[in-house]
């Protein structure tokens, strides 16, 4: 995806050695510079391009698929087939399908997005998502939900995203989502601050609504280390005396190549009432590489994780994904 420019911070791609540093400005958009190769190269081609801080690298290679306000993408398509197995002899699937569609004439700020996956108010930011979650489905859904909406975002200057849904799903139930989010250098240094809220309402479910802070700090060129907290409200918690649900996660990111990337990950997490106490722990390593052409994509990430609920027994697993993304830019 396209890089926006921040001001006072030009950097080359993470991993790029300092020798090949590029004399141009690689924060500049790559919409017009895709325009001529194939289609189906294109999408990693603008992941690989020159960006303005590494946090938004590590957004864009582990793709974060709701960051629309700065792609040039018209039309983007990813299919992601997770499998998970673990030692307590669970084990699931998922089959994850997200498109997005920029409508024509409406100021390249109007999309139209579809997704077949249950939760509303995912903020896109998968990359401190609970490989144990893999092919869980909640005890009340049956089926997967299908869901289509409206979606308007806009980039306000260098650092502030907003961005708002209004769709249907294949229960024919009506949501609204709305999102705000913003990232600036602190006092012109090395550390990144992102802060991020997102309200929704969906019919039958109510309200619900996430504050999510963010620190990013590149090490060097190829290092990056990120610190993650997140309260969530939904009336449902409220309806179970659970008040907010929260989680943190430290995340250290390296660059292996043009092609490679890995993230290790440790979090804890757990509710405020009845009493605020850490209700799971887990720990995990995801490695993630462009295979065969740019747009096609492999995962591997095992993880371990002690929740109360098991007197903090220890349980480990491994998760492997694959992964499509399409896109045209033309």
């Amino acid at each position: 995806m396209a890089a926006v420019a921040a001001p006072g911070l030009m950097q080359a791609p993470l991993w790029a050695a300092e020798s090949d540093i590029p004399d141009v400005d690689p924060c500049v958009t790559r919409a017009g510079d895709v325009a001529d190769e194939r289609l189906w190269d294109r999408s990693y081609d603008v992941v690989s391009s020159g960006l303005c801080f590494p946090s938004r690298w590590v957004d864009r290679f582990f793709e974060d698929p709701d960051e629309v306000s700065d792609d040039p993408a018209h039309t983007q398509l990813r299919v992601i087939q997770a499998n998970r197995w673990q030692d307590d002899d669970t084990r699931g699937e998922d089959l994850t399908v997200r498109a997005r569609v920029r409508l024509p004439n409406l100021q390249e700020r109007w999309y139209l997005v579809f997704r077949n996956d249950d939760d509303v108010i995912d903020d896109g930011e998968g990359l401190d998502d609970d490989p144990a979650e893999v092919g869980v489905e909640p005890a009340e859904e049956e089926d997967t939900t299908v869901r289509a909406a409206v979606r308007w975002a806009k980039k306000v200057g260098g650092f502030l995203d907003l961005d708002a849904d209004v769709g249907v799903n294949s229960d024919i139930k009506s949501y609204v989502r709305t999102r705000y989010r913003f990232y600036t250098p602190l006092r012109d240094g090395p550390w990144w601050f992102r802060f991020g809220e997102t309200v929704t309402w969906e019919d039958t479910e109510g309200w619900s609504a996430r504050s999510a802070v963010e620190f990013d700090r590149p090490l060097n060129t190829r290092l990056t280390f990120r610190f993650n907290t997140e309260f969530e409200w939904r009336d449902v918690y409220q309806a179970e005396g659970l008040d907010w649900s929260w989680l943190q996660t430290a995340s250290f990111y390296q660059v292996l190549g043009q092609r490679s990337a890995v993230q290790y990950l440790v979090g804890w997490s757990g509710f405020t009432d009845p009493v605020f106490r850490k209700e799971n722990m887990r720990t995990a390593v995801r490695f993630r590489r462009s295979i065969w052409r740019p747009w096609l994509y492999y995962e591997i990430e095992p993880y371990a994780f002690w929740a109360r609920s098991n007197d903090f027994e220890g349980v480990t697993g491994i998760v492997g994904r694959l992964e499509v993304q399409l896109g045209r830019y033309d």
